[in-house]
C-alpha cells in the first residue's frame, strides 16, 4: 500500500546506499533552486543534455552558478556501474561509460523528484551510492507504436531508462515500410483492417480454420506501418536513454506480414490468411533476408529475435510432407542464424518448441505431438522438441514456459543455452532469490502484447510489472522477503511517474502547501455499509474517524449507525454530498462490490472502458460536470489485492493495479483481503465554488454496490 517512507525511494533499489542521519527536520539534506553542471570528459559531456532535462523537469534553473553537480570518470568500473556522492558542497556522479553516468543521473533525478519543496526548489538528501546491475539484460517486449502514439513512446522510453531497462525487444514484422518490398507493409495494413473487421475480431479470424493459427498482433504499428526515418528516430531516443533496440522479425510462424504479401510462399495453400511460410521453398528465405537487410540498416542491432513460438504448421505442402518436423524447425533456425552470424548479429528465439513440460494439471506442454479434432477434421501437430539437440547453442532462448514450470530454465541451461525469462511477470514469480542464481540466465523481459499507449499499458498493469521486474533484475533484494516494502515503493513511484507518462496534472503532488477539508457525508448516506445491511461485503473491518490515507486527511464515518453513500442498480443516485466551497481537487476513497472483471486489452480484445459509475459535480453557478468511474483504472473491488495475480487477470478479486488511482488502505476480513483506492480529481474550475457532488450508477450489472467511503476537498495555500 501507499505508505510514508523513512528513506528516499529509488527504484531499482541501489546496491549500496548510505544517507546522513537526520537529527532534526532539515538535517541530512541540502536545498537549492539553481544548478551549475560540470563535465570532466567527453563521455560526461554527452550525458549533460540528459542531466539538464531532468533538472529542468523538477523546476531547477541550470546556469553558470548554483549547486555544483559534476560528471566524471570512474576507473575500473563495470559497463553500467556508477557512484553518486551528495554533500553540502555539491554532487558528483562517476562512471566509466555513458550508461553508467546515465543511471547515476537518473538516480539523482529520482532523489530530486522526491524532494521538491516548492515549484523552483528541491531538497536533496546527503548520501553516498554505489550501484551496479544483477543481470545484463533488463528488457521489455513491445510492438512498434502507432504513428499517433510516437510522442507517448518517447516519454515511455525515457521512463524505461530511468528505471534501468536497457533493452527493448521491438516487434517490427510488417510495421516498417520496406523500400525493396513496399508490398509487405501494404499487405500488413490491409490484413489488419480485414482482421479487425472480421465478425468476432482478430481472435475469431485466428480460430477460423480447422488447423491451428497464430495470433494476429494487429496492434503492431497501430495496424499500419511507420517510415524508416520514424524507426530511426525510435532508435535514437533509445540510444539517448541507454537502451538497445533488438528487433523481432518473425520467421516460420507468425509470418502473416510476408505470407499475405506473397501467398506463393505460404505453407498452407488453402489458408485465406496464411501465417507460416514454406521452409522448403528457397523464395521464403530470399524474401526474408531481403527484409532483414533493411532491418539491419535501420536498427543496427547486435541481436535479432526471429520468433518461432507457437509453430503449429508442418508437413502441409508436398515438399515439407517428406521432412521431419524437428528437422524442419531446426534447419529453419540454423539457416537464419548462420546468415545473421556472418553479419556479427546474434539470434534469439522463443523457447516453447524446445521443451516438454509435464504440468501438474495432467497436460503436457511444449514441442510435443498432438492430435485434435477441429471443425470435423483431425489436425495433427508433430513433435518438434528434438530440435533442442540440433540448433546452435549460441541462440539466445526466451523462456516463457517458466509460468508452467520453473524447471524450464534448468532444462535449457543443461543443454548449453543461455536464456532470459520471456513474458517475465515479476510480481507473481516465486523464489526469485534462488532462480536468479542460474548462471545461464542473462535477465528477463516484460511483454506488453497490447497497443503501445499509456491507457492500454496502464490498464493491463504493465507499468507496475515493468517497474517490479526492473528492480528484480537490477538489485539484490529478495522480493519475497521484502514484498510489503516493494509493493509500497512501486505504488509510490507509479503515483509520481504516471504524471509524466500520461501528461497528467496533480494537486496532491504539487510542491506547495495544501489544505485538506474532509467532507461530512451524513446527509447523503441513507444506507449502512458497515453493519452489512446492504447487499454487499461487510465493511466493519475499516478504520473509522480521522484517517491519513495516501498523505490526505479523511474522515470515515464512525459509530454503530454510521453510513456511507452507496448506489446500486435500483437506487441509482445518492443525495447531494455538500462541498460548499472552492477546491483545487477532490480526493475520493471509494470501492465497489459489482461482479466486474479485470479485462485486459491484449490481442485486440479491448472491450472498451468499463464505466460503472460517475461523480456529478455541481458548481454554485449551476454548471455540472460528470467524472466517470472506470473499473480497474479509478475504482476497484473491495475484495481485491493490489498487484496480486497475473497482469490483466480476468478475475474480479485479484490483480488490481488501477493506474489512475492509489492503493491507500488494505487489510484482511473473514472473506480474505481488501483494498481501498483513492482517486484524485483535479478541478478544471478551481475558482468557482462547488455546491455538491452526487455518486451515480452507470453499470450494466444487477448485483453489487458502489460506495463512497470518504471525500476531501483539497486547496493550495
Amino acid at each position: 500500500m501507499l505508505r510514508p517512507s523513512d528513506r528516499p525511494v529509488v527504484m531499482p533499489y541501489p546496491r549500496e546506499m548510505t544517507c546522513t542521519p537526520q537529527a532534526a527536520p532539515g538535517d541530512g539534506s541540502v536545498n537549492f533552486s539553481s544548478v551549475a553542471v560540470r563535465a570532466d570528459d567527453a563521455i560526461a559531456r554527452s550525458v549533460v543534455p540528459i542531466l539538464e532535462r531532468e533538472l529542468q523537469a523538477v523546476g531547477l534553473t541550470v546556469g553558470e552558478s548554483g549547486y555544483p553537480i559534476a560528471l566524471g570518470p570512474l576507473e575500473g568500473a563495470g559497463d553500467e556501474e556508477y557512484r553518486l556522492e551528495v554533500t553540502e558542497e555539491g554532487a558528483r556522479i562517476e562512471a566509466a561509460t555513458y550508461a553508467g553516468l546515465y543511471y547515476g543521473v537518473q538516480t539523482l533525478a529520482q532523489l530530486l523528484a522526491g524532494g521538491r519543496t516548492s515549484p523552483a526548489e528541491c531538497s536533496l538528501p546527503l548520501c553516498s551510492i554505489h550501484d551496479w546491475p544483477l543481470k545484463p539484460i533488463r528488457g521489455i517486449h513491445t510492438y512498434l507504436p502507432a504513428r499517433t502514439n510516437l510522442p507517448f513512446f518517447r516519454r515511455f522510453v525515457e521512463w524505461l531508462g530511468r528505471h534501468r531497462i536497457n533493452t527493448i525487444f521491438l516487434e517490427v514484422g510488417g510495421g516498417m515500410q520496406y523500400r525493396r518490398h513496399p508490398e509487405v507493409s501494404r499487405a500488413w495494413e490491409a490484413f489488419c483492417a480485414e482482421a479487425l473487421a472480421c465478425p468476432g475480431g482478430p481472435d475469431a479470424l485466428q480460430d477460423s480454420q480447422w488447423f491451428f493459427k497464430n495470433s494476429t498482433h494487429t496492434e503492431l504499428a497501430g495496424g499500419s506501418y511507420l517510415s524508416q526515418d520514424e524507426c530511426r528516430q525510435i532508435v535514437q531516443w533509445c540510444r539517448e536513454n541507454a537502451i538497445a533496440v533488438m528487433p523481432e522479425v518473425q520467421s516460420l510462424s507468425h509470418s502473416y506480414y510476408v505470407c499475405m504479401a506473397h501467398p506463393e510462399i505460404a505453407e498452407v495453400a488453402e489458408d485465406p490468411w496464411p501465417d507460416n511460410y514454406c521452409p522448403s521453398n528457397p523464395r521464403s528465405y530470399e524474401l526474408y533476408f531481403e527484409l532483414l537487410e533493411e532491418i539491419i540498416e535501420v536498427f543496427d542491432p547486435k541481436l535479432i529475435h526471429i520468433g518461432h513460438d507457437e509453430a503449429y504448421i508442418f508437413g502441409f505442402c508436398p515438399r515439407c510432407r517428406e521432412r521431419d518436423a524437428a528437422e524442419i524447425y531446426a534447419t529453419d533456425i540454423t539457416t537464419i542464424h548462420d546468415w545473421l552470424a556472418e553479419r556479427g548479429i546474434r539470434t534469439a528465439i522463443w523457447g516453447d518448441k524446445l521443451l516438454e513440460i509435464h504440468h501438474a494439471n495432467g497436460t503436457t506442454y511444449g514441442g510435443v505431438e498432438r492430435r485434435v479434432t477441429r471443425y470435423g477434421r483431425e489436425f495433427y501437430l508433430p513433435a518438434t522438441n528434438r530440435c533442442k539437440e540440433l540448433i546452435p547453442r549460441d541462440v539466445l532462448i526466451f523462456d516463457w514456459y517458466w509460468s508452467l514450470s520453473y524447471d524450464s530454465a534448468r532444462m535449457l541451461a543443461d543443454l548449453g543455452y543461455q536464456t532470459i525469462y520471456g513474458n517475465f511477470h515479476a510480481p507473481r514469480f516465486e523464489d526469485w532469490k534462488t532462480h536468479r542464481e542460474n548462471p545461464a540466465l542473462l535477465g528477463g523481459e516484460t511483454s506488453l502484447w497490447c497497443a503501445v499507449d499509456d491507457y492500454s499499458i496502464g490498464r493491463n498493469g504493465s507499468f507496475h510489472n515493468i517497474l517490479w521486474a526492473a528492480n528484480d533484475l537490477w538489485s539484490d533484494v529478495d522480493p519475497d522477503a521484502e514484498r510489503e516494502q516493494v509493493v509500497s515503493d512501486v505504488a509510490a513511484v507509479m503515483r509520481h511517474d504516471r504524471l509524466r507518462l500520461s501528461d497528467l496534472e496533480s494537486v496532491l503532488q504539487a510542491p506547495v502547501e495544501l489544505r485538506f477539508r474532509p467532507i461530512d457525508m451524513t446527509r447523503a448516506a441513507a444506507r449502512g455499509m458497515y453493519p452489512g445491511d446492504s447487499p454487499s461485503t461487510d465493511m466493519r473491518c475499516l478504520p473509522r474517524g480521522a484517517q491519513s490515507l495516501g498523505g490526505v486527511e479523511f474522515v470515515i464515518p464512525e459509530g454503530d449507525a454510521a453510513t456511507v453513500p452507496t448506489v446500486d442498480w435500483h437506487i441509482r443516485s445518492t443525495p447531494p454530498v455538500p462541498i460548499g466551497g472552492r477546491a483545487d481537487a477532490l480526493a475520493f476513497v471509494h470501492t465497489t462490490t459489482i461482479p466486474a472483471m479485470h479485462a485486459p486489452t491484449y490481442y485486440s480484445l479491448d472491450l472498451g472502458p468499463n464505466i460503472i459509475g460517475a461523480y456529478v459535480v455541481t458548481y454554485e453557478d449551476g454548471e455540472t460536470l460528470e467524472v466517470p468511474l472506470e473499473y480497474a483504472m479509478k475504482i476497484d473491488s473491495f475484495n481485491s489485492g493490489y498487484m496480486i495475480g497475473k497482469s490483466g487477470d480476468m478475475a474480479a478479486t485479484i490483480g488490481a493495479y488501477d493506474y489512475l488511482a492509489d492503493p491507500v488502505l488494505s487489510g484482511t476480513t473473514e472473506d480474505g483481503m481488501y483494498t481501498l483506492f483513492m482517486y484524485e480529481w483535479v478541478n478544471p474550475r478551481p475558482d468557482e465554488p462547488i455546491a455538491n457532488v452526487r455518486l451515480r450508477w452507470r453499470a450494466g450489472y444487477a448485483r453489487g454496490v458502489i460506495a463512497l467511503i470518504a471525500v476531501t476537498a483539497v486547496q493550495k495555500t
